[in-house]
């Protein structure tokens, strides 16, 4: 793995979590 790829992966990861938990967030503000 180059440096490049781990940077990539390890951004797709935390967009990922960003999202996960501002779903969470809106569904606790909804519901």
């Amino acid at each position: 793995l180059t440096r490049e790829r781990v940077r990539q992966i390890k951004e797709k990861a935390i967009r990922r979590l960003r999202h996960t938990s501002r779903s969470k967030l809106l569904k606790t503000y909804l519901g």
